[in-house]
């Protein structure tokens, strides 16, 4: 039984009351007596639900079924604001909503309850203005030492387990919703492509950008590239010095290019006189075999020459 306030008779047995208004040294309220016996708390008899609040902020939101420790208007299914720091009850100015509609989230404040530093994101979602695409989790990391504006520049989404036989990991980014960095399920790693061809495919972000650089230490002593073969043996290779070398794992250092083969020779470029011809400013030196006469060519500084003995 519930009763607004104490009844007026002292002689009333208020055990069984619960007292809106209160009662000195608390009270107890029990759901039943029975085992497996609930308690059932309804914002209201109405059909559109309110909040159950608990204290101050705390509380239930029985229209939305959301629960929200040290807030009243929990955005998520648990939201905790404070402590353990999943969640506030408003995003920072200037800080986008990737969660517009739908995935289940969790958003990581720091102490002051202001400054997002990391959001996670759990279900299926297609969002352009996120450039999140699939099920599974999605992380979003960020400064925690600043009020963030622009903490989404960096997703990273990892797809579930249907979706491994085109992609595994992926790292996007925030404004353009591009894929930076994709493994998909072989293991192939494409930096700027979706679908690498190669164990490691590189795309230029533009036209004047370098697409790689291997760049050796000071006082380098191990080569900058090589190709070796399943068993490790070194097939070809450049070293500190820019010497390029095919076939063996040495070569002459007096070269700056060299072969290496008791098998295979070097094949010079093949063409006619006419295509020779339509060389651009050939430079002394250059080396052709003329397909029209049967002969090498050798550019002087004014001509090409046959080597005649050949």
């Amino acid at each position: 039984m519930i009763n607004a306030t104490a009844p007026a008779s002292s002689t009333v047995d208020d055990s069984n009351y619960v007292f809106l208004s209160g009662r000195a040294g608390g009270q107890t309220v029990n759901g039943g007596t029975d085992a497996s016996d609930d308690l059932v708390l309804k914002s209201t008899s109405d059909a559109t639900k309110g909040k159950i609040i608990f204290g101050a902020d705390t509380a239930f939101d029985e229209a939305n079924e959301r629960f929200g420790v040290g807030t009243n208007s929990p955005e998520t299914s648990l939201h905790v604001l404070g402590g353990s720091l999943l969640g506030s009850s408003s995003r920072p100015t200037g800080v986008p909503d990737l969660n517009p509609g739908g995935l289940t989230k969790a958003l990581f404040y720091d102490d002051t309850g202001t400054n997002i530093f990391a959001e996670i994101m759990i279900g299926a979602k297609s969002d352009s203005a996120s450039g999140y695409s699939g099920s599974g989790l999605m992380f979003t990391f960020g400064d925690m030492d600043n009020v963030l504006t622009n903490i989404f520049g960096v997703i990273g989404q990892i797809d579930d387990i249907s979706d491994l036989s085109t992609r595994a990991f992926s790292i996007q980014d925030y404004a353009g919703g591009y894929v930076r960095l994709r493994i998909n399920a072989d293991g192939e790693v494409g930096i700027n492509s979706t679908s690498p061809a190669a164990q490691l495919q590189v795309n230029a972000h533009s036209a004047s950008t370098i697409v790689q650089i291997l760049k050796a230490a000071s006082s380098q002593t191990a080569n900058i590239l090589e190709a070796q073969d399943s068993s490790g043996s070194v097939l070809s290779f450049v070293n500190s010095s820019g010497f390029a070398h095919f076939g063996s794992a040495s070569g002459d250092a007096s070269a700056g290019l060299s072969l290496t083969s008791t098998t295979k020779g070097f094949l010079l470029p093949r063409m006619t006189t006419t295509q020779r011809d339509a060389i651009s400013s050939p430079a002394a030196g250059l080396m052709i075999y003329n397909t029209s006469t049967g002969k090498i060519n050798v550019r002087t500084a004014s001509a090409w020459e046959a080597v005649t003995s050949v």
